[in-house]
């Protein structure tokens, strides 16, 4: 297995990589919007300079396998999505389509977007933090989601973040266990505005790390 760093060029393959995760995000949002979203989602976080994305390759066919998504800088991240946002809403349009009541939830996270006051928002912290870690069912047995980690916050390091983030739903313990495992403490708890309980993990700076 190879680990590089994503290009544009590499977001419809890291879009069905995140589909093909699906049956265990069947409760994510975004997941409902379709394959055409998150095409366009990756393709416009992957021309954004503060995004990391680290990919697994194949060495025998360089086909991906697996990505870990992580950003030196959540509000240019927000930014980002806020610049784009008729380019995703009309590639949510099928998903919509098939399931009218994701409207609802579309127009509550185009509202937070252009909220200033954090508490509103479903996205909580500003910083360098991971966002999504998604892997190859058929390469699961390779511990490509530790490693994929551990590089993504290696570069994240070497791009001069210090103290790196990860946010995930307490309802996916499994994530939760993974980045404590690497080195990550729980720092807060908190609620989205749609009732989702989240919780903030913190990979502390490195002379922290060093100090403790």
């Amino acid at each position: 297995m190879e680990y590089r760093l994503a290009t544009t060029s590499d977001a419809d393959e890291i879009a069905r990589i995140t589909h093909a995760c699906s049956p265990e995000l069947r409760d994510n949002f975004t997941m409902r919007l379709g394959l055409a979203f998150h095409r366009v989602y990756y393709r416009c976080l992957l021309a954004e300079p503060s995004t990391i994305v680290v990919c697994a390759e194949r060495g025998e066919d360089s086909a991906l396998s697996g990505f870990a998504l992580g950003t030196l800088d959540s509000e240019a991240m927000l930014s980002a999505l806020r610049r784009a946002r008729n380019s995703l809403a009309l590639a949510s349009l099928l998903g919509v389509l098939r399931r009218p009541w994701l409207v609802v939830g579309l127009v509550q996270r185009a509202w937070c977007l252009v909220m200033t006051r954090r508490v509103d928002r479903y996205v909580q912290d500003a910083g360098a933090k991971v966002s999504f870690l998604a892997v190859d069912p058929t390469m699961r047995t390779t511990h490509a989601g530790p490693k994929l980690m551990m590089h993504a916050i290696k570069r994240m390091r070497q791009a001069g973040a210090s103290a790196i983030r990860a946010e995930v739903d307490e309802s996916n313990p499994k994530v939760i266990k993974l980045h404590q495992r690497l080195g990550a403490t729980k720092t807060k708890h908190y609620t989205t505005p749609n009732g989702v309980k989240r919780v903030i993990l913190e990979y502390p700076a490195p002379d922290k790390q060093a100090a403790a």
